[in-house]
């Protein structure tokens, strides 16, 4: 199905530009004739889906040499990357872009473009022709999310996107999923902050891990916070988290998101408070697999993120009028659904994710949750000053209380 979308785009385009001489003799291995090259491949994907397959790609390269600027679907039917294009039905729309390494998970999309980096790295040369044809759109992107890319021409050209689109609109989401493969950009995203020497107000997401190895190539010289699925060091964590800020405008400080397999998540808030979410515990489930856990918990950010920018005011569970931490609640109210993807995801027999589990999950079980002080508080606990749920080693601990997060009314049809 996908294949064939890709030959009724080229051939549609391949018609419309009306320049088949020029390309016809560039492909000994098919006469187009009289017929219609979208027809032909379809034909012939029925008989040899490899050489149709084959036949599209080189078809696509081509025809993106003649007209790049105005052929983005060709274009991305040209690369080794396996793209995906949908538009809502409503005409007004922003358009979110993923950029991510994974190739093959089931997903239901509706108003996103999915670049998925190749298994093979992209020539240099390809970064001038992915931004050439992402630029123009920088002022219709809603989200922007980047996870696992190997690929610098797609990071780069990802992050110019970015770059353009924030300067337009101050609402679009960006999200950084720092995974392993993309620690190696990080050097480069600090030559590349912006006039102030500040990186860009990217959401950040982590594992433990990934976090502190971020922090040190940001040249920070915190130890670890968490070893061995032990209790967080919330000390270090604050210190780790202060230092990775410290690149950032305190302006437009970005939230930090930081899983913690079965310990749960920490988050940091736009203004520096501490949040954390344990994890749920259902009666009767099974966990099958926790891996692509932590992708569930990014998807779910992401979303809510966005949704919170672009007319879902009231998605959390918060009375803005009467809140003193409004920012901190509404992050913890995101970090609690995020959990709940990641565990529906680990405890699903086929790692799906389902809008009734997440839902039933989040009204019928308790989940512990605490917001702490600021980061910059944290630095420089002593035994005396402790908060509730911090020992005297400075690890944090399960919160004492619990309670049901609900799903409030935007919630249930942004999910649904």
């Amino acid at each position: 199905e996908k294949t064939l979308r890709k030959a009724r785009i080229v051939g549609l385009w391949f018609a419309s530009e009306n320049i088949s001489q020029k390309i016809e003799g560039k492909l000994p291995r098919i006469r187009i004739g009289d017929g219609t090259l979208a027809r032909l491949l379809e034909n012939l994907y029925r008989k040899n889906p490899v050489k149709a397959e084959s036949i599209t790609s080189e078809v696509a390269s081509l025809a993106s040499r003649y007209t790049p600027d105005r052929s983005l679907e060709v274009y991305l039917a040209s690369l080794p990357v396996e793209s995906v294009l949908y538009r809502p039905k409503n005409p007004r729309f922003r358009r979110n872009w993923v950029f991510s390494h994974f190739r093959s998970a089931y997903r239901k999309l509706d108003n996103k473009i999915v670049l998925r980096g190749s298994p093979n790295d992209l020539p240099a040369d390809e970064e001038k022709r992915i931004r050439k044809l992402l630029q123009p759109h920088a002022n219709e992107v809603g989200a922007i999310v980047l996870n696992s890319l190997k690929d610098g021409p797609l990071f780069r050209a990802a992050y110019s996107l970015y770059k353009r689109a924030h300067h337009a609109d101050k609402k679009v989401v960006a999200i950084l999923a720092m995974t392993e493969p993309m620690q190696k950009f990080t050097g480069w995203l600090r030559t590349h902050s912006n006039a102030t020497r500040k990186l860009l107000p990217f959401i950040l997401v982590f594992n433990e891990t990934e976090a502190h190895k971020f922090a040190k190539k940001l040249k920070s010289k915190t130890k670890p916070f968490m070893k061995d699925d032990e209790l967080p060091d919330i000390r270090l964590f604050a210190r780790m988290a202060v230092d990775i800020l410290s690149h950032f405008d305190p302006k437009s400080a970005p939230r930090i998101y930081v899983t913690l397999g079965s310990r749960g998540s920490l988050g940091v808030d736009g203004f520096g408070n501490v949040v954390y979410v344990s994890n749920f515990s259902k009666r009767g489930a099974t966990i099958y697999d926790t891996n692509a856990c932590g992708d569930a918990y990014c998807a779910a950010v992401a979303l809510l993120e966005w949704a919170s920018r672009h007319g879902y005011e009231n998605i959390a569970k918060i009375n803005y009028a009467t809140n003193n931490n409004p920012d901190a609640d509404e992050m913890l109210y995101f970090m609690a659904v995020a959990t709940a993807a990641a565990y529906c995801k680990a405890t699903n027999r086929r790692g799906r994710v389902y809008a009734a589990d997440v839902r039933d999950l989040l009204e019928h079980n308790h989940l512990a949750s605490v917001i702490l002080p600021k980061v910059t508080q944290l630095t420089n606990l002593r035994k005396d000053n402790r908060p509730d749920g911090v020992d005297e080693n400075f690890r944090l601990r399960e919160p004492a209380k619990a309670r049901f997060v609900g799903v409030t009314e935007q919630l249930s049809r942004l999910i649904t």
